[in-house]
């Protein structure tokens, strides 16, 4: 049976390098936060209404 050699996605050295605010952002960016922003605008409330003391 032959071997097919496969690439790799990604490289942990090369998550490994980055600084922590680039690990970070990298989590935030691929992190499902759907769910965390409707709720976070529900506590909040309406900009008009935030907006309205200024």
């Amino acid at each position: 049976m032959a071997i097919i050699p496969q690439q790799r996605l990604f490289s942990w050295k090369e998550i490994d390098n980055l600084g922590d605010l680039e690990r970070l952002e990298l989590v935030l960016e691929t992190m499902p936060d759907e769910k965390l922003m409707q709720f976070l605008e529900k506590k909040r409330g309406p900009w008009e209404k935030q907006l309205s003391h200024l």
